[in-house]
């Protein structure tokens, strides 16, 4: 059955709206920890070495506590070697010192050509450094005279464990405002959300910076719930919570393919929308190789359209 001419119910396909989601997939950006890269033998065959613009593909490099930023440096080198673009994160509290950033910068631009990172503010309870904020380590000016030329920050449209939601939304004005300043160019991801609603709501206005939508990669529900209770994700997760009740279901492998569609349609709607999205970025949660498949038949529009959402062909 061709995705393009036919949905589940036998209706006339809407082809705009698959040419959307295709899209959507194949522009994607997606994350994984140095320790899940060493289990996928070669990023450009799973993942493309380009997008429909003809820009690399962009990766992700985590930087959970505890980890050793020499792995993110390896992991940056070995994706350039393969033809992706790779996003360092910079997590600002787990930053010992400003040499150990300015040792960092310096590699990952010399030996892996990285010109873009995400800045966090990282989730350990006290500084390992002089670093307590993202906008402390923005504000040294390194980023710039490092050549990094893209600069990542975090949206929350569920809030945040960490912060209030009013000092977060200040936060993130002034490190947007600084980026604009100095040269930066900067855009939002947020994290991941169960529904759109939560995310609609919360978007900025343009002309701020464009806004990448976080969409939860291919993970049971188990995984889901667990994640989303580490990132404070809030009333969106009622709906996981709901669906918790049947016990098979925790087990069950799910896709955000009712978030991607729901986008898609939205996208076509909202003049609005279009202009302040910067796309989608995929979070795996530990599925890497099953969200990167899944992501690379929507790319390829290997699917088909249901009442709700989509499914991948067989």
């Amino acid at each position: 059955m061709s995705s393009v001419e036919t949905n589940v119910d036998g209706e006339d396909g809407d082809s705009a709206l698959i040419d959307t989601i295709a899209r959507l997939a194949r522009e994607s950006s997606i994350e994984v920890t140095p320790r899940g890269a060493d289990k996928i033998e070669n990023f450009s065959e799973l993942l493309g070495d380009s997008n429909s613009n003809g820009k690399r593909t962009r990766v992700f490099i985590t930087f959970l506590p505890g980890s050793d930023i020499a792995d993110t440096t390896k992991t940056a080198i070995r994706l350039a070697r393969e033809g992706i673009s790779a996003v360092p994160h910079i997590a600002a509290r787990s930053l010992t010192s400003e040499k150990m950033l300015s040792d960092a910068l310096k590699a990952w631009r010399e030996e892996a050509g990285v010109e873009e990172v995400l800045l966090i503010g990282g989730a350990v309870s006290h500084p390992l450094g002089p670093f307590s904020s993202s906008h402390d380590v923005l504000s040294l000016g390194l980023l710039e005279r490092s050549g990094i030329k893209r600069v990542g920050f975090a949206g929350h449209p569920e809030g945040s464990p960490d912060i209030s939601a009013e000092n977060c939304s200040t936060a993130l004005s002034q490190k947007v405002s600084y980026a604009e300043q100095n040269g930066l160019n900067c855009y939002i991801i947020t994290q991941f959300c169960f529904e759109l609603a939560p995310i609609l709501k919360w978007l900025p206005s343009p002309p701020s910076p464009k806004t990448i939508i976080g969409l939860p990669g291919l993970a049971t529900l188990k995984t889901l719930i667990t994640h989303a209770h580490q990132c404070g994700i809030g009333n969106s997760m009622r709906l996981l919570l709901k669906r918790s009740k049947d016990v098979t279901q925790l087990v069950a492998t799910n896709a955000p393919d009712n978030l991607l569609r729901s986008l898609a349609q939205e996208l076509s709607k909202s003049k609005a929308l279009a202009d302040c999205s910067g796309g989608v970025h995929l979070y795996p949660l530990g599925g890497v190789r099953k969200t990167a498949l899944w992501r690379k038949s929507v790319a390829d529009r290997k699917f088909r359209l249901r009442k709700k959402g989509f499914e991948i062909e067989k």
